[in-house]
């Protein structure tokens, strides 16, 4: 594995470095005994420095082992799954799902913008009662439920008896999952979890399944190594590279920090010590430090440990965030949202500018359908001309993960106000060229929730320099908010409001009935019109 950092050195006249010495192996082929990198005279500079120093020697040393042939043999071994029972499983889906999506959450607040879809949630249901057909498991749990079957935790035949019940009681754990996710979008902080989750959580075998590591010396496990083996199981096999290139630099931190590759280093108080580090003398922000480096730590140990790979470490460090601040309410009031609609709504793209005719018509349009549907603003600006259609008569737009991303992976339909459809958005789709409606589509790869993304802060920034935007109000997400108050005020219903919204059911009398276009249609018209001005309604547009 990776050379080991000796110590931060201080010369004779006071300068720093640091020092990595070189595996006996790979010394000819690097022709040095150790790496060395002055670190200036500044102890406070070195010791910020020194960590990605380390990296950067670490990668050296591994670069020149791949050439060499001769890649580090010294990693995970394989061994025999326990098998699990169905309530241990689903309680490991429970974990790992919310694992998911915190680290998500902490990545990109285009995920956050995301709504969880109410037809995923009938399905889900479905299969919780017993009545979905084989079918609809397997689109939804097959793949987990034949990884399963692959690393020998459980044992069944498709479609029978034993592969239904553990269906159902993963779409059980799934439902609570959805709940709490719902509660972290309200901006609750979620600290209870069922007792079911805890008392079945997989226990870790009582021995670590280690290769033997560099020189035969010592029995190390590579934390690069478990974090990379993490991934890939959370990822599926599939995605999840935003969230892995995300967290490479904490872990290299992390090994930089120990000095070694050697998850045995690792104890609570070397972790606390690691982010006091990170926070007071490489002045990271507190809540970069708790979102990103914590939360790797906390994910690979758990999984590894839950796996069988390393003994539980108990993880009690943590980095204190301060709490905001809230003066006011979190949605824009009547008069505050009429003022930013009849702002966005009289705007006209400047001749002489060279802003893109996409993110134009996304000042124009996107605050008024998030107005309107109480849609998060990444789930608005992803939208493709394709998205808005019609069905059973009635105009909507589908907000799908083919456009960019959702977190159940579903789609759902929201009709449009009758305001948005007299101004003429849909003349403005039918116009528009095809594919995305608010940002610009570009030859090659591209990712759409990253292009929407962009967008939409754009869009966010014009409001708040034009100051429409009221301290302590999120210039877009605002009109999530107020869409709710604005529900209750017209006589919205909740289950109803919370199916246009893409919100997880809230009980279980919900579970009953669909909520049908022509009812999402009837409640989303007794929103009133927005109150414009006499001249802009006339048509003088400014």
């Amino acid at each position: 594995m990776a050379g080991r950092v000796r110590h931060l050195h201080q010369d004779s006249r006071g300068r720093f470095y640091a020092r990595v010495s070189v595996p006996a192996e790979l010394r000819a082929a690097l022709g040095k005994r150790e790496l060395l990198k002055a670190l200036g005279g500044d102890r406070q500079v070195a010791l910020r420095a020194l960590p990605e120093v380390i990296a950067g020697f670490n990668r050296q040393i591994e670069s020149a082992r791949t050439r060499l042939g001769s890649v580090e043999t010294a990693g995970l071994a394989e061994k025999p799954v326990t098998p699990l029972t169905v309530e241990e499983i689903s309680a490991l889906h429970y974990a790992d799902r919310l694992r998911a999506d915190e680290e998500l959450r902490d990545l990109t607040p285009g995920y956050a913008r995301i709504g969880i879809d109410d037809g995923y949630v009938a399905d889900v249901k479905q299969i919780v009662a017993g009545a979905a057909s084989n079918a609809l498991i397997h689109r939804i749990f097959g793949r987990e439920i034949e990884t399963h079957l692959r690393n020998g935790s459980y044992s069944c035949s498709h479609g029978g008896a034993d592969w239904r019940r553990l269906a159902r009681h993963l779409a059980y754990a799934e439902i609570e999952v959805l709940k709490r996710m719902f509660e972290r979008d309200e901006g609750q902080l979620v600290t209870e979890h069922p007792q079911w989750a805890l008392d079945h959580a997989p226990k870790p075998a009582s021995e670590a399944v280690i290769d033997d590591s560099e020189e035969g010396d010592d029995h190390e496990t590579s934390i690069r190594a478990l974090f990379e083996a993490c991934r890939k199981a959370k990822a599926g096999g599939q995605g999840g590279e935003r969230t892995t290139k995300a967290y490479t630099g904490p872990v290299e931190s992390l090994i930089a920090f120990l000095g070694a590759d050697n998850v045995t280093l690792l104890t609570n108080r070397r972790i606390s010590d690691w982010l006091s580090h990170l926070q007071f003398e490489r002045g990271l922000a507190a809540k970069t430090v708790n979102s990103r480096y914590l939360t790797m730590v906390k994910s690979t140990l758990k999984w590894a440990s839950n796996h069988g790979y390393i003994e539980p470490i108990a993880i009690t460090a943590s980095v204190s965030v301060p709490k905001k601040r809230l003066n006011r309410e979190k949605g824009y009031t009547d008069e505050e949202a009429r003022r930013a609609l009849e702002f966005a709504y009289s705007y006209v793209r400047p001749a002489d500018t060279r802003e893109s005719d996409q993110l134009s018509a996304a000042k124009r349009w996107a605050p008024w359908l998030a107005h309107f549907t109480g849609a998060r603003i990444g789930e608005i600006t992803q939208l493709r001309k394709q998205d808005i259609s019609e069905r059973d008569g009635v105009a909507v737009m589908r907000i799908t993960p083919d456009a960019g991303t959702t977190k159940t992976g579903l789609y759902r339909d929201v009709p449009l106000h009758r305001q948005l459809i007299e101004q003429g958005f849909l003349e403005f789709v039918k116009d528009a060229t095809d594919d995305p409606l608010f940002y610009p589509k570009r030859d090659g790869e591209q990712e759409a929730v990253k292009s929407a993304e962009t967008i939409s802060n754009r869009v966010a920034k014009w409001l708040k320099d034009a100051d429409m935007v009221p301290t302590g109000v999120a210039p877009l997400h605002g009109f999530r908010h107020a869409f709710k108050t604005n529900a209750r005020i017209h006589g919205l219903s909740d289950r109803v409001s919370d199916a246009i919204q893409g919100h997880a059911s809230r009980t279980a009398g919900d579970d009953y009935g669909d909520v049908t276009i022509d009812v999402k249609k009837r409640e989303i018209e007794k929103q009133p019109d927005v109150r414009l001005d006499d001249a802009i309604d006339d048509g003088g547009r400014h």
